[in-house]
């Protein structure tokens, strides 16, 4: 095994098909797509975690530092968050673990702060991570737990 070194396998026929990655779990993800992911996941975290502060005060920071560590805990996820920093251990990136805490983080904070407020913090960091993380997010539908229109 060699250190820092992806051999992500794919067919020339299944790549050419698909056209795009699949949308399944983390197996079918190679390095720089679970960077992307985690970029995207970060940029929409952070942006709710400021706008909690901003709007609701410390306290309410740390009952959101609460609620992802213990639902990482329950469902054996490896993403915690310590004083204020999300830490994610990077070879274990599942797009459905990011899926579960953003729309877990973006549920309470829509009940403390309002879902116009927060729909318009999250269009505002939108792009941020790039274009690629936001069209593997697209691709394996992690914006789908963000509010519509």
């Amino acid at each position: 095994m060699c250190v820092g070194t992806d051999l992500s396998l794919r067919s020339v026929s299944e790549s050419n098909s698909q056209g795009a990655h699949p949308s399944s779990g983390s197996g079918s993800l190679d390095t720089g797509e679970r960077t992307y992911l985690q970029l995207h996941f970060s940029s929409q975290f952070d942006a709710l975690r400021v706008l909690l502060v901003r709007l609701g005060g410390a306290r309410l920071d740390k009952t959101l530092d609460r609620i992802v560590n213990e639902t990482s805990a329950r469902s054996g996820w490896h993403v915690q968050v310590n004083e204020g920093r999300l830490e994610i251990d990077p070879l274990r990136v599942e797009p459905h673990v990011f899926q579960g805490l953003l729309a877990k983080t973006v549920a309470y904070v829509v009940t403390v702060i309002g879902p116009a407020m927060v729909r318009r913090q999250m269009q505002s960091v939108e792009g941020q991570p790039g274009e690629r993380s936001v069209q593997l997010a697209n691709q394996l539908a992690m914006r789908e737990v963000l509010l519509s229109d």
